[in-house]
């Protein structure tokens, strides 16, 4: 959903502050058409470089034609205006013939340093119902390319005015903060090449002035948020779900990871014993506790065996130490938008199978960057006194027909919602949907969070289900007509607190 803003204002011979405010819409990813009025000289197209078009007239009552000429006609948009009282006055007309809301702003001089707030203050005066203010805290080339997209739009006309919270407006002042705090981590200069995260001095102030207004609401917590920035915490809470599982009727379907916490690897035979006793076998794959926020938190390393742990270099400790489960190099984008759940498919590592003669011991890769399988499977040579040729060409067909397998259509699926786990049945490429809603509702039950997504990944063999990571307000990327859903889950859940504020 595109926010297209007109702006029209008495022409001042100062352009600086509207070209200001231009500049700050364009960065919301609004869609801006400046009018300078009562001018008969040309605008210089640098100050307005950022915007759709910029065109100086004569006369306001030249206005509808102008708006008409560049404003597609089944499009909707928001009239504002910057002058003195007899300019709002013709202004007022202009937008009753358009059949539109009028924001007055003012003067653009009187109001230089604080022309964006007001904007959006008029913005929301103008509509009815007023729609809800919500501010976002979240690293600026995240909330840009979220707004391109319509998520974080400014159009107000599904009941949100979504601003940067930091955007002039006090916090006190809104109706609801999104707060993408895992963006705010700061990574801790321990000792002993311990990795670990804590909070930035703004992630500290924005959460104390939440904290003492508890009417407005938060999407989400931090305390709820936490659970999924340590994969040692997560992966602890993971344990109920055997039981969740087991009064689903779907036990045999889904099992928690074993694990344990490595604090270090400088010994051994610790390491090795520590594993036993977590009922783990080689291979088994390594992933810093701290899950997200810093570098290196999405590093991963596969540890073929007992020799890849001699002069290992993980720089991720400590770390969450699990068996590594065979998954046919298919792994399952799991999407909670509300109470709706998506799914969607990407390559995975590959599958390690006893019968393979690593040429390195240890694998290596960032699940931020896009997974090659062939460079992947370069790592592991087969051995060639139990594997005939004819074996590798069918190995390689079922490599090709897993790719084939997950390039959609399926990408994107609403597998069902929250609330009717039970009616939820089918599946997709060994994916139960039964299955994976007993998880999502499991999931946000324990953890209470709004908008998040999970990471699953189906046992070869087996059929077994296993959650490999969770995270917050994920970008949701590839799954259609998602942006809307989105906005439509942060206005029942600011709804819901609103209600039970009262």
């Amino acid at each position: 959903m595109t926010c297209r803003i007109v702006l029209a204002a008495e022409d001042r011979k100062e352009n600086a502050p509207l070209a200001g405010l231009a500049d700050q819409l364009v960065s919301c990813a609004a869609t801006v058409h400046v009018f300078l009025v009562n001018t008969g000289t040309q605008i210089p197209s640098l100050p307005f470089e950022g915007c759709v078009s910029a065109t100086a007239i004569d006369a306001v009552e030249l206005l509808r034609g102008e708006i008409d000429a560049v404003v597609p006609a089944d499009d909707s948009f928001i009239l504002t205006a910057f002058g003195n009282d007899d300019f709002m006055t013709s202004m007022q007309r202009v937008a009753e013939s358009l059949e539109t809301p009028l924001c007055a702003c003012g003067n653009l001089q009187s109001e230089q340093d604080s022309l964006f707030p007001t904007l959006l203050k008029r913005i929301r005066e103008s509509i009815r119902p007023t729609p809800y203010l919500v501010g976002v805290s979240m690293k600026q080339s995240r909330y840009v390319e979220l707004a391109g997209r319509g998520v974080l739009s400014l159009d107000p006309s599904d009941g949100l005015l979504i601003v940067p919270a930091n955007c002039g407006i006090p916090i006190s002042e809104m109706d609801a903060v999104v707060e993408k705090c895992t963006d705010f981590l700061q990574k801790d200069e321990a000792e002993g090449g311990v990795l670990k995260a804590s909070k930035s001095r703004a992630m500290i102030d924005l959460q104390e002035q939440l904290a003492a207004r508890p009417e407005i609401c938060v999407i989400d917590p931090f305390h709820s948020v936490s659970k999924v920035m340590d994969r040692s915490v997560f992966t602890a809470l993971m344990s109920d779900m055997e039981a969740s599982g087991v009064r689903a009727g779907v036990v045999s379907r889904i099992s928690p990871t074993p694990y344990f916490t490595a604090k270090s690897i400088s010994d051994i035979n610790v390491f090795t014993n520590s594993m036993h006793a977590a009922g783990l076998e080689f291979p088994v794959i390594m992933k810093p506790c701290v899950a997200c926020g810093v570098k290196g938190s999405h590093k991963h390393a596969i540890v073929y065996n007992k020799e890849g742990l001699e002069n290992l270099q993980f720089d991720g400790l400590p770390a969450c130490v699990q068996s590594y489960v065979n998954h046919g190099g298919v792994q399952y984008k799991i999407y909670v938008v509300g109470k709706k759940v998506f799914h969607r498919t990407e390559p995975s590592t590959p599958d390690i199978h006893p019968d393979q003669t690593p040429s390195e011991s240890v694998l290596f890769f960032d699940t931020l960057e896009s997974l090659q399988s062939s460079l992947l499977e370069k790592n592991f040579e087969l051995n060639q006194n139990t594997h005939s040729a004819a074996s590798e060409d069918q190995g390689k067909n079922s490599r090709d027909q897993q790719l084939l397998d997950i390039d959609e259509p399926f990408g994107g699926m609403c597998v069902g919602t929250i609330d009717d786990v039970q009616e939820v049945n089918g599946g997709q490429a060994g994916l139960d949907f039964h299955s994976v809603m007993v998880i999502a509702k499991f999931l946000k039950d324990k953890l209470g969070l709004t908008i998040f997504g999970f990471d699953v990944v189906v046992q070869e063999g087996t059929g077994v289900h296993f959650v490999v990571d969770v995270n917050f307000f994920p970008s949701c990327k590839k799954i259609p007509g998602v942006e809307k859903m989105i906005r439509t889950a942060m206005f029942e859940r600011i709804s819901a607190h609103k209600r039970s504020s009262f």
